[in-house]
């Protein structure tokens, strides 16, 4: 059987985000498919109690194919905690610059200042933690050329691509049907 993980996804509905002004988040862990028995099951327990016990190191997990990968600031006791709680799942560790803890305080903090970026006329279409733990990315029309102004307010942590803002999906009228 197919299953699909979701590990941590910070995010709104577009249409809550367009009525609020607010981007959505783009999501801190990726989504792979997987067929590894018990894989799903190591990544339910493994995400939020290594969010919980390691929140200046841990950054966040993905599943590629029947691996488990763990994405950390290096941490030998979080790697330890985690090879345990996988059990027999394989696991893989990937350095990452930023814990999620960073990651989402950043992302906090663009997503509070997008009233000084529209005055700016830096126009932010989305903005999350990086699956891999390494930066927040923001979207925005003009792409690298924003680059400057998101580091120089935040810091290394901002890594920047173009994009488009996303545009709310509209309900089709109803219609009656005999």
């Amino acid at each position: 059987m197919r299953r699909w993980v979701t590990v941590v996804l910070l995010g709104c509905a577009l249409a809550g985000c367009a009525d609020a002004g607010t981007p959505p988040a783009a999501p801190s862990s990726a989504v792979t498919p997987t067929d590894a028995p018990g894989a799903s099951e190591a990544a339910d327990r493994l995400d939020p109690a290594l969010e919980q016990a390691y929140p200046d190191t841990y950054s966040g997990l993905s599943l590629e194919g029947d691996v488990l990968v763990v994405h950390r600031v290096p941490d030998q006791a979080l790697d330890a905690e985690a090879r345990r709680l996988a059990g027999s799942v394989p696991v893989e560790f990937r350095d990452a610059r930023f814990s999620l803890t960073t990651l989402r305080e950043t992302t906090e903090q663009v997503t509070a200042d997008l009233d000084y970026w529209r005055e700016r006329d830096v126009r932010i279409g989305t903005v999350g933690p990086r699956p891999d733990g390494n930066g927040v990315l923001v979207t925005t029309l003009a792409g690298e050329k924003d680059l400057p102004a998101l580091t120089a307010r935040y810091g290394d942590v901002i890594t920047v691509e173009q994009g488009t803002p996303p545009v709310p999906a509209t309900q089709p009228p109803l219609t009656a049907t005999s």
